[in-house]
């Protein structure tokens, strides 16, 4: 079955076009990706005991988490569905799966993996009696136009992401997930003749986040944080620029605190991620 790569930009009501269309503009990538059947063989001697590896490497990109601290700054959020791990074989240089790379409308999206025992060491077949980590890498580069159907706006989005997330744990009952994500993206537009451009780097670092084993439980621990930098221009004016701090922490519950600074400016704020048009803030 192949998987869906959606990258979704969100954001904050208001704003510049430029800002809308970072914001709104979506990707679909379809992707193959998959265990070898050419690669080094394990070492048991018995038959490995199932796993699933779709499952653990859609859990590891932290996807069903971050979106929210990434919209926040302006940042595209990415969803996952299950891979198919039929299309992603092993490599004993990479000491890990490597997906065929997947181009959709200007975008490249490149996906590996790596299996890991209790002591770090790769393993070239997924075993659930050894395995007990997945570290899974993503990069997402490129760039793809829109055109908004309701007002005729021309936008180029650019995007430049790496992402490297360890899922931990999975020998345990408590799976901890960590890892960070840095990116440069840039959206340009031209709507009645006014050209506006927005560009933003950040770092975004998932810390200790507790992935519960539930599909309608929430992490009871853990924080993602995201850092960005930004700037907006409106035709030939300066450039303006504002930095974004955001720190989210989990409690076990659907409902999360939120740190929100925006230049000088702070916020605490909770937000009840079933409802996520839901947030509400104080200044502080």
């Amino acid at each position: 079955m192949p998987r869906s790569l959606i990258v979704i930009l969100r954001g904050r009501r208001g704003g510049s076009p430029a800002r809308a269309a970072l914001l709104t503009a979506a990707l679909v990538a379809v992707a193959g990706c998959g265990d070898s059947s050419t690669g080094p063989q394990a070492t048991h001697t018995k038959k490995p005991t199932p796993v699933d590896v779709s499952a653990l490497v859609t859990a590891a990109t932290g996807s069903s988490y971050n979106g929210v601290a990434r919209s926040l700054v302006f940042l595209p959020a990415f969803t996952m569905s299950p891979i198919n791990t039929a299309a992603c074989p092993y490599s004993s240089k990479d000491q890990g799966f490597v997906c065929t790379p997947v181009v959709q409308s200007g975008i490249t999206i490149k996906t590996t993996y790596q299996l890991l025992d209790a002591s770090g060491h790769p393993l070239s077949a997924a075993d659930a009696l050894t395995l007990a980590a997945i570290r899974v890498i993503t990069d997402v580069d490129g760039s793809m136009s829109l055109v908004s159907p309701t007002t005729g706006t021309l936008s180029t989005t650019t995007l430049h992401s790496h992402a490297d997330n360890t899922l931990s744990g999975l020998l345990t009952d408590k799976r901890t997930l960590n890892g960070v994500t840095t990116e440069r993206d840039t959206a340009a537009s031209v709507f009645n003749g006014l050209a506006t451009k927005l560009a933003v780097s950040a770092t975004t670092t998932v810390g200790n986040l507790d992935i519960p084993s539930a599909a309608s439980a929430f992490p009871a621990s853990g924080t993602i944080t995201s850092d960005a930098s930004t700037s907006e221009s409106l035709g030939n004016s300066t450039p303006f620029t504002s930095t974004s701090h955001v720190v989210i922490t989990f409690s076990g519950t659907s409902t999360v605190t939120i740190a929100l600074t925006v230049g000088s400016s702070s916020q605490h704020c909770t937000l009840d991620l079933t409802h996520a048009s839901g947030l509400s803030c104080t200044p502080g």
